[in-house]
């Protein structure tokens, strides 16, 4: 007999454990324990999906970027926000002098 006092839970006495019970515990930690094999396995399945999600959240944001080079571009054109004026003209309040060319 093997005897494991954690086991226990209602008293303080030692749990007897024949050896067969014991050989069906380890049986059963071993067959389902995790492998090397299969970690590798899981390393794998997990590395290619994540590239491709990199490659997804690449495309999203040169879509993004240049969303955001023509919203830029147009912001500036508008004529009816004066905006390079606008922002010219805060250059001059705050720095004494522009910092970009006056566009024409």
């Amino acid at each position: 007999m093997v005897y494991f006092t954690s086991m226990s839970t209602r008293t303080k006495k030692p749990k007897k454990i024949a050896l067969t019970e014991l050989g069906a515990m380890v049986e059963h930690i071993v067959n389902h324990m995790v492998t090397k094999d299969d970690l590798d396995a899981l390393d794998t399945k997990l590395t290619a999906h994540i590239d491709g999600i990199d490659t997804r959240l690449v495309a999203v944001e040169s879509k993004v970027d240049g969303i955001n080079r023509r919203l830029d571009t147009e912001a500036m054109m508008r004529t009816d926000q004066r905006l390079p004026e606008r922002v010219r003209d805060l250059e001059i309040e705050l720095f004494g002098a522009p910092k970009a060319p006056k566009s024409t």
